[in-house]
């Protein structure tokens, strides 16, 4: 069986990429009605992975049109082509900061950004289709990706295979990464069993860790002995406030903003309880392997120097 992909604008190298492996690509703004209607046309199953995360100087009704708006879109064309399931990809952040993790699938939502109060609302949203006209639909909730070709961590493992890290406040919040393979296999294991139409579930990776350790673990693996800085949370999110309204208000990326200091300051750590008993999924990757394999690829692109 063919896949389809639908690459915004020419997609460039991904595009290629996926056309040697045998991938039917499609050009696209996936925000247009059009060409929901044409990628959907002709398939069996649809993987919705599209969406916008945290940038600074976006306004919310870009949030809602890339992150609800499209997906309300692709389900009403999945419906009309007769789509046979429809696999949403969320995210665990949809939960804000878990106190006492690990957090299960019926933890409420605790949004507290507008990237998680529209990934909250398409999730809902995705799963009040489900058995509409056949249509079979299932939300998994990735934890913390990373690795090759990654960016959003680019900065998080220079830092760490420079043996520099900086932490906002203690170190000791719970992060739970999970690789990049192991969030496809998760994907694919969603599609495929009977069990999954009308569910949600976290795919995450091995264990969830203090940040300060997983920083540690990159360095060690990266050849370095880490010296690691504390910042206090207060202050850092003070700067990362003002940055923000000082970069944005003349229209630049700012180097700090609060989603950032987030990233140091919420515990993030999930059970895949649910998706080892009723997907089968297990993660493959250990922690030590992932973060040789996405340190691998930065340098062999320079993007460790």
């Amino acid at each position: 069986m063919r896949g389809r992909a639908l690459i915004h604008h020419d997609g460039g190298e991904t595009a290629q990429r996926l056309a040697a492996l045998g991938v039917e690509v499609m050009a696209g703004d996936v925000r247009e009605e059009p060409v929901c209607d044409r990628v959907t046309r002709g398939v069996n199953g649809v993987f919705h992975l599209a969406g916008i995360t945290g940038r600074v100087g976006k306004p919310d009704s870009d949030y809602w049109d890339a992150n609800v708006t499209t997906t309300k879109r692709l389900l009403k064309a999945a419906t009309a082509n007769s789509v046979h399931r429809f696999v949403y990809c969320s995210t665990a952040d949809v939960l804000g900061n878990v106190p006492s993790p690990p957090a299960d699938e019926d933890t409420p939502t605790a949004r507290s950004d507008i990237y998680q109060i529209t990934k909250t609302y398409a999730e809902g949203y995705a799963l009040s289709n489900n058995g509409k006209r056949g249509l079979e639909v299932t939300v998994i909730r990735p934890t913390v990706i990373y690795g090759p070709e990654d960016r959003r961590r680019l900065k998080l493992f220079r830092a760490a295979a420079r043996g520099r890290l900086w932490v906002i406040g203690k170190g000791d919040r719970m992060i739970h990464p999970v690789f990049v393979d192991d969030v496809v296999e998760g994907l694919i294991l969603a599609y495929q069993s009977p069990a999954a139409p009308g569910r949600v579930y976290h795919i995450g990776g091995e264990r969830y860790l203090p940040i300060q350790e997983w920083l540690r673990l990159i360095a060690g693996t990266a050849g370095v002995t880490p010296s690691v800085r504390r910042i206090p949370a207060g202050p850092a999110l003070a700067l990362a406030w003002a940055s923000e309204f000082l970069f944005t208000l003349f229209g630049l990326e700012p180097p700090l903003f609060r989603r950032n200091m987030a990233f140091y300051l919420k515990n993030r750590g999930y059970s895949l309880e649910r998706a080892r008993r009723e997907l089968g999924y297990e993660p493959k990757v250990s922690l030590e392997d992932g973060a040789r394999r996405t340190l691998a690829w930065y340098r062999e692109h320079g993007l460790l120097e």
